[in-house]
């Protein structure tokens, strides 16, 4: 048995870290207005969530970052991203969408909805649209 640990030390010393949590700095436009620029610190693999509101106008943001398993075979740098996105009518919070991003850490990536006949989703022509990047929470001295 003895000789078995020096092997599983080298193997667990050659694995990638895996950072427990995440920074996710987002922008979400909603009908080509900016609403707001959401920064969440994220645990791996729990929901977080963020409400703003302007004037009339309220949203909530849902995200969940999840590390790729290595049989996904997705590169070493790779995140996973599920966002929900919902918007407060009078009382009543009225869902969006969701989405499952795929970006590497410290890549921007974004989603969109528009409507059918927009053929590029920018922020200005979106109904909703999402910017968003992923960076691994500095660590606690």
């Amino acid at each position: 048995m003895l000789r078995w640990v020096p092997l599983l030390i080298l193997l667990t010393a050659a694995l990638p870290a895996v950072a427990t949590e995440y920074l996710v700095e987002s922008r979400v436009w909603i009908d080509g207005e900016l609403s707001g620029s959401p920064r969440l610190l994220v645990e791996a693999d729990r929901a977080a969530s963020i409400e703003v509101e302007q004037g009339d106008v309220a949203w909530r943001m849902s995200v969940v970052v999840e590390p790729p398993m290595a049989e996904e075979g997705a590169a070493s740098d790779a995140i996973w991203v599920r966002v929900g996105i919902s918007e407060r009518i009078g009382e009543e919070w009225i869902f969006l969408t969701d989405s499952m991003l795929g970006v590497r850490r410290g890549a921007t990536g974004s989603f969109s909805v528009v409507e059918p006949d927009i053929e590029i989703a920018t922020p200005e022509t979106a109904r909703l649209f999402v910017e968003m990047t992923v960076t691994e929470a500095p660590a606690d001295d």
